[in-house]
C-alpha cells in the first residue's frame, strides 16, 4: 500500500488502513525511526505494547505496596 507524503510533512494514509486501526476520524500516531524504516503505531498500540512489556518485566516479582499516611 502506498501513502503520500506532502511537502509540508503531512501523510495521507489510505482510508482502509485508517478504518482498520481506528483512525477513520483522524487521530495521533507515534512515529518511530527504525534506521532503515519509518514505523507508525497508534497510541493504543504503543500503550498495549508498554503494558505487555511491564507485565513481562514484573512477572514473578513480589509487588511492594507503598505505606504512606
Amino acid at each position: 500500500m502506498k501513502a503520500k507524503v506532502m511537502p509540508d510533512g503531512r501523510i495521507s494514509l489510505p482510508a482502509e488502513l485508517r478504518k482498520k486501526h481506528g483512525l477513520a476520524q483522524g487521530g495521533e500516531v507515534i512515529v518511530e525511526d527504525a534506521g532503515d524504516a519509518i514505523i507508525l503505531r497508534t497510541v493504543d498500540q504503543v500503550v498495549a505494547r508498554a503494558q505487555a512489556l511491564s507485565r513481562k518485566l514484573v512477572a514473578g516479582r513480589p509487588v511492594h505496596q507503598s505505606t504512606t499516611s
